[in-house]
Order: C-alpha cells, then sequence, then structure tokens
C-alpha cells in the first residue's frame, strides 16, 4: 500500500473513531438503543424519559429480565399483619438475608393508637407473621432495620416531631435512646457492624448523627435555608460504609460523604425524594416525586432521569439480584408494582383490595421476589407477596 494511501486510511479510520465517541448517553436522539441488549425504544413513548436536557438516557439506565410472566399469571397473596381499632400510619418494611442460619428475616413495624408495633416473621412460604409486639408509646411515624446479628433497630417519630432510638434485645426488651439533636424528618440506616445512622434536620441544615460505640457524632451534611415542609430526609450507605442523605430544597438534592467531605448534586426536575437505594457499585438510585413519580441514576457522567407514573403520589424502591431496579407506588389509591425491564417500566395493580391507600413500602427476598406492605386508613395491616 503507498503512503498516500495510508495516510487516507489512517484519516477514515481517525474520524470513524471521533464519531463513534461523540455518540454519549445523554446525547438528544429520535431513537435510543441499549448497546447491551439493542433494544430500539420510540421517542415519545409512555417509557420515554421525556425532552432532552432533564438528564433522560434509557439505555444508560439499569434493566432486567421480569421475575414473572405475565402471561402466566402473577397472583399476589395477602397476609394479615395486624389489625388495630384506630387508622394505621407510619409503616416500614425490610428485610435482612444474612442472619445466621435464616434465609430471610422480614419485619414491620407501623403505629396504631399512638402506640409503635413492631411484627416479625421467618420467610416462608407460606409466610406466617408473628402477633405484632409494642415497642413503645408516642408514635406518629416509624422507621426498621434488622442488625447483622438480627437485633431490631427501630427509629421513632413522635406526634411533637422527636426521634428516639430503640433496639431490641435478647431478653425481648427494648432499649430507648432519646435524640435531641437531630429532629424529624429523618431516616435510618445500619452499617454493617450494626451501628446506625440517621440523618434528619438540625438548625437550618440537614445533620448526620452516627453512633461510635456509646457516643454520637453530629456532623452538617449540607446548609438548607429553603426546605421543603415535610419533605422526607432519606439515607442509604454504599457498599463502602459512606452514606448517601437525599432531602429537597424546591430541587431533589443528593448529598454523597466522600474523603474531602459532602458533595451535594440535583436531579432532574423540581420534587421531593421518596425512596433511596445504593448498589454494589456505589451508585444512588432514586426514586423522587416531580411532576409524577421518577426514578434516577447517580452515574459517574451525573444524573440520569426517567417518568414512572404521572399521577403517583408515593413510591417505594429496592434492588434485586445484580442491581435489577422494582419498585411500589400508589397511584389514584391503588398501589403499583413494577420493574424496570429492557422495554421500560412494568406495573401492575395489586389486589383490589389496595384501593384507598395512601403509601406503601416494598422490600425484597433473597431471590428477588417483591414483598409490598401497603397502608392508608383503616385498621387492616396486610402483607402481600408471590
Amino acid at each position: 500500500m503507498s503512503s498516500r494511501r495510508r495516510v487516507v486510511s489512517l484519516l477514515v479510520f481517525t474520524v470513524l473513531a471521533i464519531l463513534a465517541s461523540s455518540v454519549g448517553c445523554l446525547e438528544p436522539v429520535d431513537h435510543v438503543r441499549s448497546r447491551d441488549t439493542g433494544l430500539r425504544r420510540d421517542a415519545g413513548s409512555p417509557n420515554d424519559a421525556g425532552p432532552a436536557g432533564d438528564g433522560s438516557c434509557p439505555a444508560c439506565l439499569p434493566a432486567c429480565p421480569p421475575t414473572c410472566d405475565a402471561d402466566a399469571g402473577c397472583p399476589w397473596t395477602a397476609t394479615p399483619v395486624g389489625h388495630s381499632a384506630c387508622d394505621l400510619r407510619g409503616i416500614s418494611l425490610t428485610t435482612r438475608n444474612d442472619v445466621g442460619a435464616q434465609a430471610a428475616l422480614v419485619a414491620a413495624s407501623y403505629c396504631a393508637c399512638d402506640l409503635a408495633m413492631v411484627a416479625l416473621v421467618a420467610s416462608g412460604p407460606p409466610l406466617a407473621w408473628s402477633e405484632a409486639e409494642v415497642a413503645a408509646t408516642g408514635c406518629s411515624r416509624t422507621s426498621l432495620s434488622i442488625g447483622p446479628t438480627g437485633a431490631r433497630t427501630l427509629l421513632l417519630t413522635d406526634p411533637t416531631g422527636g426521634l428516639r432510638l430503640l433496639e431490641s434485645t435478647r431478653s425481648g426488651a427494648w432499649v430507648t435512646d432519646q435524640l435531641r439533636e437531630i429532629r424529624a424528618p429523618a431516616a435510618l440506616a445500619l452499617d454493617e457492624d450494626g451501628n446506625p445512622h440517621i440523618a434528619g434536620l438540625g438548625q437550618g441544615a440537614i445533620v448526620l448523627a452516627s453512633r461510635v460505640g456509646k457516643r454520637w457524632v453530629l456532623e452538617g451534611v449540607a446548609t438548607a435555608p429553603s426546605l421543603v415542609a415535610a419533605a422526607p430526609v432519606l439515607i442509604a450507605l454504599g457498599p463502602d460504609g459512606q452514606p448517601r442523605v437525599a432531602f429537597s430544597e424546591g430541587e431533589v438534592k443528593l448529598a454523597t460523604k466522600t474523603a474531602s467531605g459532602w458533595e451535594v448534586s440535583t436531579a432532574p426536575g423540581n420534587g421531593v425524594p421518596v425512596s433511596l437505594v445504593v448498589d454494589a457499585g456505589g451508585r444512588a438510585h432514586l426514586l423522587y416525586l416531580a411532576g409524577g413519580l421518577r426514578y434516577g441514576v447517580m452515574t459517574a457522567s451525573g444524573w440520569v432521569s426517567e417518568p414512572i407514573e404521572p399521577k403517583a403520589t408515593a413510591g417505594s424502591l429496592a434492588l434485586g439480584p445484580g442491581g435489577c431496579p422494582r419498585a411500589a407506588w400508589t397511584s389514584e389509591g391503588r398501589v403499583w408494582f413494577g420493574e424496570r425491564t429492557e422495554s421500560g417500566w412494568t406495573a401492575e395493580h395489586l389486589a383490589d383490595g389496595t384501593f384507598g391507600v395512601a403509601e406503601s413500602s416494598l422490600a425484597l427476598l433473597p431471590d428477588g421476589r417483591p414483598l409490598i406492605l401497603p397502608f392508608g386508613g383503616g385498621g387492616q395491616l396486610s402483607l402481600y407477596s408471590r
């Protein structure tokens, strides 16, 4: 080959390489093709993430096969958890998949007649709940986690916004720790050693309270002079044990703890966060309300997000095996369950008995099977599984 032909070939190869590298995740295009699956999705479809500039990129978001063949039928089974003469509120559902010989532990907490109730069950089938026990009085909201030994830790919000941390002991008693420098809204996460970390409100700021031994350490996360009233403050720990905290100042914010301090990013769209999880790679996954329910992922290049349901008023997110995102949400008084597959988010509503529900809490068993605890008005509480 002549030197001139070699030069021309090199120029052509270089141009093609530049063109290929310029096709980035966030480029506005009429159709989006997944680089992993070859999936093609029309712009403007129900699952399309919206116009360019809002952080949309369907091909950048995780997608997995559905866990249930809809054509074969995927019935949900309702297992009664508890009943009260009072309206139930402040529901929290959690699982722990690595406690001793147990395949999984499932626990729920809720407020009934100003009492903080906790019920526990080892995974089935069939699921068989223990009788709910009273952990404390003075209850408006709960946040429950299970530690590495199976001990339950309950963050309790009282009617005035004060916080108490309750921990179960081997004798069955609950030990109470009053938190005085942090207030609701707040959320709880346990690290791999079972130490509690609580994100909530301080004096004009979002703060983090972490217990080290028997001592609480308080640190500022972000100054927040324009916090949205009653908007949730969420916390999740990454695989490195570092916390991520979500909150709202009109815009949805995510604060990430790094070696040099806290870094705050802004998710696309104004709204409030409702559910936060971190995957094994350290990426934050967020459900938030911004003109409906949206799902977002914090990538190395920034936020990528898409809508799930425009009429949703609440949501709960969990990651299944392989980091597959699954969500439960409330829309027009019904609870829905969805999975992010190669063709976007699926959506199926639970039994008609969930009509009128205000919120729901989602947890997953080790094999990825969903457990959903809907709650709203009325005194009957049931766990839905399949």
